[in-house]
């Protein structure tokens, strides 16, 4: 079997390296202010364009995941990361920093990133909320790692020849990014591998050949042990074929195909989905072109055409907005699909997604959460400071609170991934936890209790952002999934550019964060209502497009 949880972890790497890169901009601020001589404005300009830039790329991200594959376009952004960091090193001016880390550095860190959480959702049916805080997890690593390995760098070689070596340190994501295979390609590996001959009594379908093409096998072998008898549920005037249902949801039809062996796995990737008994339709009984729809929640279908042989066993994956054919050639099975134009959007016409009102709310509900971590993370110190907190203490507000939060990501998925909660209702409390949490911070005098109240928002917001992967999966269009996953943050660019005007206002005018974080907190009050709504947006926006589809106005 495929090892998806290597995938796991190549994610969780990718996201330490490139991720971790752009935590360094503390760091990096202060050398770049002594080594050109600029002003603060203009030397920090390089480390929000950066962010800037990654929150803006999603669209293109989605495109050319969908045009030319989440893997190639990973491989690239990695390369392009690594590149405009390493080619710093030649940078005499702060306006070639702004073009080389800013613009380059930057595209690749969005390019580079945004389609793991794609690239995840491919290979994990199951836990992907635990694959998801594995990944994530990766920037908390990396920001922990680089800070103190790149203060000696820069001690040691100064600005150039750290950028450089940083450079060469993120160029090690492209072997990560290799790791991230087709699922598709290693399940058909795995089918040949398991096609042994001391395993052909597993899990079969027997469909016998019926030289006059009237009945088909009405028994199934499940496992080699159990039978099962198969009752019709269609049968269409003047045509030879009939579909059956089983109690696992299973479909069979015959088409004088002879003997055709179907291997049911639920690991795969490529598995059925348990939802509505499946209903297949026939164009025509005698043509060797046969065309079967499945009434099936969506999930992937394998876009490359491939031959099924008799002794082959096939894994099936049932679509209700995919058509597959099966066209029967001697003693093999081509399987293509019928409709290109209704597997996974490519090109602009996955822009579409910017209509769904759910993606907009998903959309909206994950960059306010980055805009809130951005600012709490950004004024925590300053804050401590403005509750008369001793600076010997400070230090427990910065080691401790990564700490707690890559706690939360890394073992707070089995909630959600062992059937506890949705993702919404687990994503809607953590919400609400931290809408309180910003009041317990106005509230907070001393230190015990702020301390608290910080590593509580560490915990809770780590714990929350590993289910965002999971919303789109569970309430987004499969064919919209690529584009939706890149520019689930796009949000966030004009949200990042309020932080520092809001950190002016209420600090330097109002004299308090005290008024910011009631104002956070009434945010985060409003993205847990949205969330917990979520579920029943989408079920609106289904009936009207199920109502659309008939014909009948919603």
């Amino acid at each position: 079997m495929h090892n998806k949880w290597l995938i796991a972890v190549a994610c969780c790497w990718i996201n330490a390296l490139i991720l971790g890169t752009g935590r360094l901009s503390p760091l990096l601020f202060v050398a770049c202010l002594e080594r050109y001589g600029a002003d603060r404005g203009i030397t920090s300009f390089p480390f929000i364009l950066c962010y800037l830039l990654r929150t803006l790329s999603g669209p293109l991200t989605g495109y050319l995941g969908a045009k030319f594959g989440s893997k190639s376009v990973t491989i690239a952004g990695c390369f392009m990361a690594a590149f405009g960091v390493s080619a710093c090193f030649f940078a005499e001016d702060i306006l070639a920093i702004n073009l080389l880390f800013g613009v380059v550095y930057g595209l690749g860190l969005g390019i580079g990133s945004s389609l793991l959480p794609a690239i995840l959702s491919l290979h994990f049916h199951e836990n992907l909320t635990m694959a998801s805080g594995i990944s994530y997890v990766g920037s908390s690593i990396g920001g922990a790692i680089l800070p103190p390995v790149v203060s000696v760098l820069l001690n040691t070689y100064g600005v150039s020849g750290t950028l450089l070596i940083v450079g060469a340190i993120v160029l090690n994501t492209i072997p990560c990014a290799m790791l991230l295979g087709n699922p598709v390609a290693s399940t058909q590996k795995n089918l040949e591998k398991e096609d042994s001959p001391s395993k052909t009594n597993d899990t079969t379908k027997l469909v016998q050949d019926n030289p006059d093409s009237s009945s088909v096998a009405d028994t199934i072998v499940i496992n080699g042990s159990s039978d099962q008898h198969l009752e019709p549920t269609s049968k269409l005037e003047g045509i030879t074929n009939k579909a059956y249902e089983t109690n696992s949801e299973d479909a069979l039809s015959s088409n004088n195909f002879g003997l055709l062996r179907v291997k049911r796995r639920t690991s795969s990737v490529l598995d059925e989905t348990p939802e509505t008994p499946v209903l297949v339709s026939y164009t025509t009984g005698d043509s060797a072109l046969t065309t079967s729809k499945f009434d099936r929640r969506p999930s992937r279908i394998p876009s490359s055409v491939f031959e099924i042989t008799m002794a082959t066993p096939v894994y099936l994956q049932y679509d209700s907005s995919k058509r597959v054919s099966v066209l029967h050639v001697g003693k093999s099975i081509l399987t293509k699909l019928e409709n290109p134009s209704e597997a996974e959007e490519s090109g602009l016409g996955s822009l579409r997604i910017f209509y769904d009102p759910v993606f907009l709310v998903i959309c909206f509900i994950q960059s306010a959460f980055c805009f809130y971590i951005t600012v709490v993370w950004t004024v925590l110190i300053d804050y401590v400071r403005d509750k008369g907190i001793e600076q010997d203490k400070e230090i427990f507000f910065l080691v401790f609170p990564p700490i707690v939060d890559m706690f939360g990501r890394l073992f707070m998925g089995f909630v959600v991934d062992l059937g506890f909660m949705s993702e919404t209702s687990f994503c809607s409390l953590g919400f609400l936890l931290l809408s309180l949490t910003c009041c317990m911070m106005v509230w907070s005098t001393t230190f015990g209790l702020m301390l608290f109240t910080t590593l509580t928002n560490a915990f809770v917001s780590g714990s929350a952002m590993i289910t965002f992967p999971g919303m789109i999966v569970s309430f987004i269009d499969p064919k919209h999934r690529t584009m939706a996953m890149a520019s689930r943050l796009i949000m966030y660019a004009p949200m990042g550019c309020a932080v520092s005007p809001s950190i002016v206002f209420f600090r330097d005018t109002l004299g308090s964060y005290n008024g910011f974080m009631y104002v956070l907190g009434f945010f985060n009050g409003v993205c847990f209502l949205l969330t917990y709504f979520i579920p029943h947006l989408a079920r609106r926006r289904d009936t009207k497009k199920k109502l659309k589809e008939k014909g009948l106005n919603p």
